[in-house]
């Protein structure tokens, strides 16, 4: 785990991930608390490797919860196994991490300690911006969504219902049969189809027989946390 070095009144807010130093956030934060009007307060990155030891994120949540100085932290990648090794730990845990079972956002106030899962609303938000609501409608198309973990459970929950058809890919069955489960509570009549793959020319091949105008998501670490 890396930690850089923090003057010690200083009030901090965590970056959790595993390359944080190359993220766009660490240089776009400081805008950010300006804009908030956040004084005194910097981002601190704490990396660690994907699928980290249950003891590694319980000891950075304790300390997140016990120093005076945090502020909370900002969640990449281990949104999923953070929240199932620290469940317990947290005071209050909103409607959207229960349901999605991940946490993107962990927030102090008055000692008490929430942890979020935003992605709904975030991933939302962006998706809407760029697609009118009714294009699925419009165009007969479909999602593609590759990876299975927090932030893909968000999109497509926000698409279930629209697309005519959401495809899922996941190297693992255990994030698909998750996902799965949840998409039943929100909208079971939802025709979502859960491939488990580990073969790329398979993943071209699926996104080769998608109609017009379809959306591929990557939602996997590659390109970020892993090269691809």
């Amino acid at each position: 785990m890396r930690r850089a070095p923090s003057p010690p009144d200083l009030d901090r807010l965590s970056f959790v991930g595993v390359t944080t130093g190359q993220s766009a956030a660490t240089r776009l934060f400081p805008a950010w608390a300006k804009e908030l009007g956040l004084h005194d307060v910097e981002l601190v990155g704490h990396d660690l490797p994907i699928h980290a030891k249950r003891e590694q994120y319980r000891d950075l949540v304790e300390r997140i919860k016990s120093d005076e100085h945090e502020r909370g932290a900002l969640i990449t990648t281990h949104k999923i196994d953070l929240f199932e090794a620290c469940r317990d730990m947290f005071d209050r845990i909103d409607e959207s991490a229960l349901l999605f079972g991940e946490t993107s956002c962990l927030s102090k106030c008055d000692g008490i300690l929430s942890a979020r899962a935003t992605d709904l609303v975030s991933a939302g938000k962006s998706l809407d911006e760029f697609l009118s609501r009714d294009h699925f409608e419009k165009t007969g198309a479909e999602v593609l969504c590759l990876g299975a973990g927090g932030s893909a459970i968000a999109i497509t929950v926000h698409l279930l219902g629209r697309a005519a058809r959401i495809i899922v890919v996941n190297r693992s069955q255990g994030r698909l049969d998750a996902m799965r489960a949840i998409h039943a509570r929100v909208n079971p009549g939802a025709e979502v189809v859960y491939i488990r793959n580990v073969d790329p020319l398979m993943n071209d091949a699926l996104m080769g027989k998608l109609p017009a105008g379809s959306l591929v998501i990557n939602a996997t670490g590659m390109g970020k946390d892993t090269p691809g």
